[in-house]
């Protein structure tokens, strides 16, 4: 599976992600057949943040997030519900759009 690379850090201070020019790879991916919102789901566990691309063609970068996490998004019923529980409405994830 080809891997994707973006460029973002985490602030060690706020735990915010903000750009920059250092790429993270994203190894582990998931394209996602049966959501009415998600497409693609990718994964670093080396950083523990997960790239999800919406059918819009909007993406966004969490963090921290676990590799169960990512498991239980990507095996999910509902991929959009389980992102919104697990990743959105917790407080300890933040996040930002790339492009």
């Amino acid at each position: 599976m080809e891997s994707r690379a973006l460029l973002f850090t985490k602030q060690k201070r706020s735990g915010k992600l903000s750009k920059t020019d250092k790429p993270v790879v994203f190894s582990r991916s998931a394209r996602i057949a049966d959501s009415s919102t998600v497409s693609s789901v990718d994964f670093d566990p080396n950083t523990d943040t997960m790239l999800v691309e919406f059918h819009t063609g909007a993406r966004y970068v969490y963090s921290p997030v676990t590799a169960h996490q990512f498991g239980a998004i990507i095996s999910a019923e509902s991929v959009g519900q389980t992102l919104n529980i697990l990743i959105k409405e917790n407080d300890d994830v933040s996040y930002v759009q790339v492009d």
